[in-house]
């Protein structure tokens, strides 16, 4: 179990943007009577702490090969020396890179991906190679797919997509976008998407059929164009997006349409790029409220 951290009473009944000073002031906001959410700006790439209301600890996504030990050091800011779980969305270096520093520096006590087959990345790659030997070499390692969902303390983590079985779904062997993690944490009546790499294709899909609906939303795909179609971010209905990405990305993201729409939706959008860290609370009925840490 992770080191206990700091708690202070919730903010309630309205949604507020604070300016935290320096690192050594997190802790007072780390732990709330709720869920809290921590979007760690990992420049190009994904990291997204969940502190449970007895500060219990999921980490989904890690950073890339650099920035995972940007991960690292926010969680030892926090007092954590060891995670309940880590979700690996897919394998690609932005998002699993930060495992060799994660999983060697603090272990965990389960770690989860999507099981999406490795085989030839790994015999030309030795990234994927090394990747498997450490997070799917885990004693603890479980491959996940949609159905799947587990709680602690009260949270619910729930896997939407990839479908348990390839066949009819995206091609997994070829695409790992397409095979990301969609996870919803569900915490009462709080919920945040939290949609890795996901493809238009898999979000359309997913927008046919699932209960999409959450107040917070990780965009897809670090707010690109390939991702965060339109009738995916109507089904999901967010009142805040947050994107994380670097600050001088190599691909123009965010999508200016994706932009569009949720300027014209009235959601509140927040940048690891421009923002910082994003700190996120929330209690059982549904009330939340936003902390950004700056530079």
């Amino acid at each position: 179990m992770s080191k206990k951290i700091p708690k202070k009473s919730f903010l309630r009944d309205f949604f507020i943007t604070a300016a935290l000073v320096c690192v050594p002031f997190l802790p007072a906001f780390a732990g709330s009577s709720g869920l809290t959410l921590h979007f760690i700006d990992v420049g190009e790439g994904d990291a997204v702490l969940a502190v449970t209301p007895s500060s219990r600890t999921v980490l989904v996504d890690a950073g890339n090969l650099i920035s995972g030990f940007r991960t690292a050091e926010y969680l030892k800011s926090l007092g954590i020396d060891r995670l309940d779980a880590v979700i690996f969305s897919h394998a690609h270096p932005d998002h699993a890179g930060g495992a060799f520093f994660i999983l060697q520096e603090f272990g965990a006590d389960r770690v989860f991906d999507n099981g999406q087959s490795l085989k030839e990345l790994a015999a030309t790659q030795d990234f994927y190679r090394w990747y498997g030997l450490l997070a799917r070499g885990h004693k603890n390692y479980k491959a996940i797919n949609a159905g799947y969902a587990f709680e602690i303390d009260g949270v619910i983590f729930r896997v939407l997509w990839p479908p348990a079985s390839p066949a009819g779904g995206p091609a997994l062997s070829a695409d790992l976008n397409a095979g990301s993690l969609v996870v919803m944490v569900e915490y009462g009546d709080f919920r945040c998407l939290l949609s890795g790499d996901s493809t238009r294709e898999a979000q359309s899909r997913l927008a046919l059929g699932a209960d999409l609906s959450a107040k917070v939303l990780k965009l897809g795909h670090h707010a690109d164009c390939d991702s965060n179609p339109e009738g995916f971010l109507k089904a999901v209905s967010p009142r805040v997006a947050v994107a994380s990405i670097d600050r001088d990305d190599a691909r123009n993201r965010p999508c200016p349409e994706t932009l569009k729409y949720l300027d014209r939706a009235g959601a509140r959008l927040y940048r690891t790029d421009q923002d910082n860290d994003i700190i996120i609370t929330a209690d059982k009925n549904g009330d939340y409220a936003a902390i950004v840490k700056p530079r």
